[in-house]
Parts: structure tokens; sequence; C-alpha cells
């Protein structure tokens, strides 16, 4: 559960192709994942800590950074030309590795 939450924290800012509001993760999935994991392990480290995540995002403009967070994450690569590539394609379609099937030596 805690690994969905982060997850779907991760993609929070990421804008879907061609929109300028619409993003692949959402606040309130994350949200439901977190309470999922403070209820079901509330006297853990990990319950405790989603617990104090979940009630600050609740808090609109802290969810609010996180978006603009996220978002500056996905726009780095962007702004500086030399700078990171994104480690992944979240649309599917790099080419997969020989590991999960695809192209390999011929």
């Amino acid at each position: 559960m805690m690994a969905c939450a982060k997850a779907e924290a991760a993609l929070v800012g990421m804008l879907k192709d061609g929109t300028l509001d619409q993003y692949y993760g959402d606040p309130a999935k994350v949200l439901e994942w977190l309470d999922k994991v403070a209820e079901a392990a509330p006297e853990t480290d990990w319950g405790k800590d989603a617990k104090k995540l979940a009630d600050d995002l609740r808090n609109m403009n802290t969810k609010q950074q996180v978006i603009d967070v996220q978002r500056m994450v996905y726009l780095m690569p962007t702004l500086s030309p030399s700078g990171p590539k994104m480690p992944f394609d979240p649309t599917g379609k790099m080419p997969k590795d020989d590991i999960h099937g695809g192209f390999g030596p011929p």
C-alpha cells in the first residue's frame, strides 16, 4: 500500500500530453493509499508517517506545493538540455529490454 502511495505521488505534477491541468497522478488517490496504510498499521512507523503525510496533504496549500515541486522535477530536463533525462516513459512507448520481453540480441 505504501508503494502504491509513493508511485501515485511520483506521478503528481506530471501533465498528461496536450493538457495544462490534467496529471497522471492524483493527490486524492495518494491520500486514499496513505489512509489505508495508516489504518492497516497504526502503531508502526510507516502507519504514523502515512497518517502525518495524509493530514499534511489535506491542507490545500501543501497539496499545491506537492504538485508544483513534482512539476518542476518533470520540467528540469526540458529547462536544461544537458540535464538528466526522464528515467521512464509513462506512455509505454519505450522499447522493452531482454528481461521484460522485447528486443534482444539477434
